[in-house]
């Protein structure tokens, strides 16, 4: 299970950072913890444009980013062509490459880095998520617009 302690590890021992991260809706709502330390990205829990409206909200459907395609969430983390940018400035380029067309979903994505890879990967992903996700809102909600080598640096200095 990851606790605390492990974010603590990942963020480079800065308790500051680590609450940050902890305190965030995104840490819960994008992670389902299990009882063995693995995580997992739920087809259900990401509020994606396309989720939000298949439940009947009102709201745009295309990708603030890219401007192009439906809002779901493989092309909010992975797909996006500013998303793919991120994960090679978070150096995990690699680890996103080794997965892409033998999985079929974003939780069998995560699931199984969550099960290759070493901790220290790991716990980058989650970071790298969670990052994708708050730049993502920043420009819904603030118009702000960040590069993918800020967000993707932030998981890699972490």
């Amino acid at each position: 299970m990851i606790h605390g302690f492990e974010v603590f590890k990942v963020v480079g021992s800065n308790p500051h950072k680590a609450k940050a991260i902890l305190d965030t809706p995104l840490f819960a709502e994008v992670q389902k913890i299990e009882s063995r330390g693995r995580w997992n990205v739920t087809g259900e829990c990401v509020p994606t444009r396309f989720r939000l409206q298949s439940q009947h909200v009102q709201c745009e459907m295309i990708f603030p980013w890219c401007n192009t395609t439906v809002e779901d969430d493989w092309h909010a983390f992975v797909g996006c062509t500013m998303a793919r940018e991120s994960w090679n400035w978070a150096g995990l380029l690699t680890v996103l490459q080794l997965r892409v067309g033998t999985v079929s979903s974003l939780a069998d994505f995560a699931l199984d880095i969550s099960r290759s890879e070493s901790q220290d990967i790991d716990g980058r992903v989650v970071l790298l998520f969670w990052q994708i996700w708050a730049a993502r809102n920043d420009v819904i909600w603030n118009d702000a617009h960040h590069t993918s080598m800020s967000i993707g640096r932030t998981s890699l200095d972490a």
